[in-house]
C-alpha cells in the first residue's frame, strides 16, 4: 500500500459532534456504523449502539459485514429485515443492514452498503453487478463507499492497491445500479477526493446522493460524521435512506454547520425547468454550532465550480445568504463550506438535461479502458472466468454510455453571458449581433507554431444542429470563420437565436449566442 493511504481508514479519535438546531422535517443519521466489541469488524448488541449515539442522532444504521462465521453469527442475532431493533425509539431508531466487504473478495472493486434489506441472502459474487441487481430488485438502496479513496483531479485515476477504491463505482453509476456516494475523512486532501468524485459524476448528468458516515468505529466514532435528510412523510428508516438515494441532504463532518440550500421553493434533489435568461435566487440559510468558534467561507457552487464566496466568523447562530443568478445552461447547483456540502439542485435550462462538462465523461471513458486492463490483471484474482468476462462487458457498455454522455454535451448550446455580444472566455466574440446577413465569429485558436484545427457547430434555440463550420487552418493566435445564414442544406436559416459551440481535439474551448434579425 503506498505511504499515505492509510490516513484514509485509521481510526480517528474524534469528539462527539456538536448539536446542530436543525429544521422541523430534517433529521440526522450515521448510515455506516460497527462496534469496537469485536473491532472494525463486528457489533455490539443493539442497546450499545443506543447507548453510544449522540444525544441529536436520529437514526444509526449497523452494517454488518466480513465473510465468515462472524456474520452469519451477527446476521442470525441482529438482522430483522425491514424491521428497526427493538430497542428503537420514534426518533431514536437503530437498524441493521449489510456492508459487502470481503465476500469472496468483492471489495477490491470497492466496499458497498445495501439498505433497507428483507434478506441478507445475497450472491456471493467477486464483482459488485450481482449484488447491486439482487438488492435493487428487492427495493434496497445501494451505497458506493469510501468516495474519498479516489482521486482528486482528472489527470489522475485510483492506484490498483489493497484497500477500498471505489473500482466499480463507475460502471455501476452508468448502468444504474449505485443509488449514492459516501465518504469520510478529516484532511483537505480527502475532502479533494470525494468532492471531485461527486462532481465529475455529476457533470455526467447522474444524481448520486451525498451521505457523509462515520465507518465507525473503523474511522471515527459513531454520529461525528453525519447525513441531514428531510424524508417525504413520516421519519422512519425507509423514508429516511430513500431521501439519501434522492440527494435530499446535507453532509456534515465533525463540527461542521447545517446548509438548508433552496432555489424558490425547490430543494437539493429537486429539479426545476426554466428558460433561458431567466433570474433564480440561490438561498442557503446556514445554522452554526453553539459550542464552536466557526470561520470560513460559504461557498455557491455551479457544476463543481464555486461562482460565489461569503466569508463568515460565528459562534452558534445562524446567517442567511442570497446570491442571485441568470440561468443559461442546464447545471447543478450545490452550496458548501470546509465541513459541511449541501445536496444538488438541477436546474434544466429550456428542457435540455445536465450536461455541463465534456470532460467529465471523456474522462470516464478513458478509466474503462484502465480498469479494463486492470480486471484482465492479477489483482482481481477473485474473479471467475464467467464474471470476469460479465464484468469486462459491463466495462465496454459503460463506455458506450459516457462517449454518448460526451457527444450530447458537445450538442448543448453554450450560453457564456446575459450580453449575446459579451467578449467570450476563449478570446473570441462574434459580430455584428444580432445580425442580419452574415456572423463573424472569432476564437482562439492556440498558442504554440501551429494552431490546433477547430471546428464551429451552430445549434438553433431547439438544440438542432443547423450548420457545421470548418475555418482552414492557420497560424497561431486568433482564427475567425464567417457563417453567411444558412444552414447545412444551404437554405436560410429564419429569425431567432442561435448557439455556436467552438471546439477541438481537446473538447469544448469556447461559444456563445447570438441573434438573427432580418
Amino acid at each position: 500500500m503506498p505511504k499515505g493511504w492509510l490516513v484514509t481508514f485509521l481510526l480517528l479519535a474524534t469528539p462527539a459532534a456538536a448539536e446542530l438546531e436543525v429544521p422541523a422535517g430534517w433529521y440526522a443519521g450515521d448510515l455506516h456504523a460497527h462496534w469496537p466489541d469485536a473491532g472494525c469488524y463486528g457489533v455490539a448488541p443493539p442497546e450499545v449502539m443506543e447507548q453510544g449515539m449522540p444525544a441529536d442522532l436520529n437514526l444509526v444504521s449497523v452494517l454488518l459485514w466480513d465473510g465468515g462465521d462472524l456474520f452469519q453469527q451477527n446476521a442470525k442475532d441482529y438482522f430483522r429485515g425491514h424491521s428497526d431493533d427493538p430497542v428503537s425509539q420514534p426518533l431514536r431508531i437503530v437498524h441493521y443492514d449489510v456492508e459487502i466487504s470481503a465476500f469472496r473478495l468483492a471489495d477490491r472493486l470497492g466496499h458497498l452498503s445495501l439498505l433497507y434489506l428483507d434478506s441478507v441472502d445475497f450472491p456471493r459474487a467477486g464483482y459488485h453487478a450481482p449484488i447491486q441487481d439482487w438488492a435493487h430488485a428487492r427495493g434496497a438502496t445501494v451505497g458506493s463507499n469510501h468516495s474519498q479513496a479516489w482521486t482528486a483531479s482528472y489527470s489522475t485515476f485510483p492506484p490498483i492497491v489493497w484497500c477500498c477504491a471505489p473500482y466499480e463505482a463507475p460502471v455501476g453509476f452508468a448502468l444504474g445500479r449505485v443509488d449514492y456516494i459516501e465518504f469520510q475523512g478529516v484532511e483537505q486532501a480527502l475532502r479533494d477526493r470525494w468532492r471531485f468524485f461527486w462532481y465529475s459524476l455529476l457533470n455526467c448528468g447522474f444524481r448520486p446522493g451525498l451521505a457523509a458516515t462515520s465507518d465507525s468505529w473503523c474511522i471515527h466514532t459513531v454520529g461525528t460524521y453525519r447525513t441531514y435528510a428531510r424524508p417525504d412523510g413520516a421519519f422512519n428508516y425507509e423514508n429516511f435512506v430513500n431521501a439519501v438515494a434522492r440527494g435530499r441532504t446535507v453532509a456534515v463532518e465533525d463540527g461542521g454547520s447545517f446548509i438548508h440550500f433552496t432555489i424558490g421553493g425547490a430543494e437539493t434533489g429537486d429539479e426545476i425547468a426554466v428558460s433561458s435568461g431567466q433570474q433564480l435566487s440561490l438561498t442557503a440559510r446556514v445554522i452554526f454550532p453553539d459550542s464552536l468558534v466557526s470561520v470560513g467561507n460559504l461557498e455557491f457552487m455551479r457544476n463543481g465550480d464555486v461562482i460565489a464566496t461569503h466569508p463568515y466568523a460565528q459562534v452558534g447562530g445562524e446567517m442567511v445568504v442570497v446570491e442571485p443568478i441568470t440561468a443559461l445552461r442546464s447545471s447543478w447547483y450545490s452550496v458548501r463550506t470546509a465541513r459541511s456540502h449541501s445536496g444538488a439542485i438541477f436546474v434544466l435550462v429550456d428542457g435540455f438535461p445536465v450536461r455541463p462538462s465534456v470532460q467529465a465523461p471523456e474522462y470516464y471513458a478513458a478509466y474503462m479502458d484502465y480498469f479494463d486492463t486492470a480486471v484482465r490483471g492479477d489483482f482481481f484474482y477473485q474473479l471467475q472466468p464467467a464474471e470476469r468476462e460479465s464484468l469486462l462487458a459491463d466495462i465496454g457498455r459503460a463506455k458506450t454510455i459516457y462517449m454518448q454522455i460526451r457527444d450530447e454535451a458537445l450538442a448543448q448550446p453554450v450560453a457564456i453571458s446575459e450580453d449575446p455580444s459579451a467578449p467570450l472566455p476563449h478570446k473570441g466574440g462574434s459580430w455584428p449581433n444580432p445580425f442580419s446577413a452574415t456572423l463573424e465569429i472569432a476564437f482562439a485558436a492556440g498558442d504554440g507554431d501551429e494552431a490546433t484545427p477547430a471546428t464551429i457547430r451552430i445549434f438553433d434555440a431547439g438544440g438542432r444542429l443547423v450548420r457545421r463550420l470548418e475555418p482552414p487552418r492557420g497560424g497561431p493566435g486568433p482564427g475567425r470563420v464567417v457563417w453567411d445564414g444558412t444552414s447545412d442544406a444551404r437554405t436560410q436559416v429564419p429569425n431567432g437565436i442561435y448557439y455556436y459551440v467552438v471546439e477541438n481535439d481537446t473538447g469544448v474551448i469556447g461559444g456563445g449566442r447570438a441573434v438573427r434579425l432580418r
